[in-house]
């Protein structure tokens, strides 16, 4: 009996000894300092929507060469079914045209979803205004796809029956020359061209408005009175969680001389970073991937 009672004091002092090691382990990787504040860090909702955002390698705001990396994704692994180039990657249109679109005064968070067509051999956007309904969850947001969108070509927004477009210009099984009919994809970089997959590819892209969007002009708007504002929408590139390469859309702006819609540009892209603006010099591309049956949008990370 005095055995074990000795052999369970032993026992008692090494774990008061191990207890007593992570202590002072812990004491010096907190600053050794009876002072020191308690750890900062994102706030328990920025922790939810990290968790809950799907899956990517970076947040909303785009670097110049993150940009420039993820279009040329697109344009090396993706083509029109005959191998040559797709035409019209990148599209403009003013952004007080693209700003009209959101209705004021609603009460609710918006998002714009940038539908994927194809006319002959050239890329459509069809962009439908969404509002987002909360969930119980704060990060998480339903949406109804409204019947109408706004087709883009030449810098202008026509208004049509969505269903009518994306049947004439993104789905058809009649049709060889539709979105999903007309374009070939490699969803492994290096591999071999395939058609797109109705059920896995995206047929649009749907970015926020309010939290990404709009936040994109406001932080690039000072010092430029004297230009006009455009969005540059382009086709990029982006690997899934499955690292397959999907189409995704990407938002820039474009400054012109005012009245002048035409000739030379600058584009506000570079590989700075202001701490506070995130989008100064940066672009726009953290969306959710809309396949089939999708109806949810979920916060990224800024």
């Amino acid at each position: 009996m005095e055995h074990e009672r000795s052999t369970l004091r032993i026992n008692l002092l090494n774990i008061l000894f191990i207890i007593a090691c992570v202590g002072l382990l812990a004491l010096l990787f907190t600053g050794c300092s009876s002072t020191a504040q308690p750890p900062t860090g994102p706030s328990p909702v920025a922790l939810l929507a990290r968790s809950l955002a799907p899956a990517s390698p970076d947040s909303m705001h785009v670097f110049d060469s993150t940009y420039q990396r993820t279009r040329k994704l697109f344009d090396d692994n993706f083509t029109l079914s005959s191998g040559k180039p797709i035409q019209l990657t990148e599209q403009e249109i003013a952004w007080d045209d693209l700003a009209d679109l959101i209705p004021p005064g609603t009460g609710h968070l918006h998002a714009l979803r940038f539908d994927f067509g194809l006319e002959v051999d050239s890329m459509r956007f069809g962009i439908s205004v969404l509002e987002l309904d909360p969930t119980a969850d704060p990060a998480v947001f339903t949406y109804t796809v409204p019947d109408s969108l706004h087709a883009l070509q030449q810098r202008t927004l026509r208004l049509q029956d969505a269903s009518k477009w994306r049947k004439d210009l993104q789905y058809d099984t009649s049709d060889p020359a539709v979105y999903f009919s007309g374009v070939r994809v490699r969803h492994k970089a290096g591999g071999t061209f395939g058609p797109l997959d109705y059920a896995e590819d995206a047929r649009a892209n749907v970015l926020a408005w309010d939290d990404e969007l709009l936040l994109l002009r406001n932080e690039n708007a000072a010092g430029h009175g004297d230009s006009t504002f455009s969005a540059v929408l382009r086709c990029i590139s982006k690997p899934d969680e499955k690292d397959d390469l999907r189409h995704r859309i990407a938002v820039h702006l474009r400054l012109r001389p005012k009245g002048v819609t035409a000739g030379p540009y600058r584009d506000l892209l570079d590989n700075t970073l202001d701490r506070v603006n995130l989008f100064r010099m940066h672009g726009a591309d953290f969306g959710n991937m809309c396949p089939p049956g999708s109806f949810e949008y979920h916060l990224p990370p800024r």
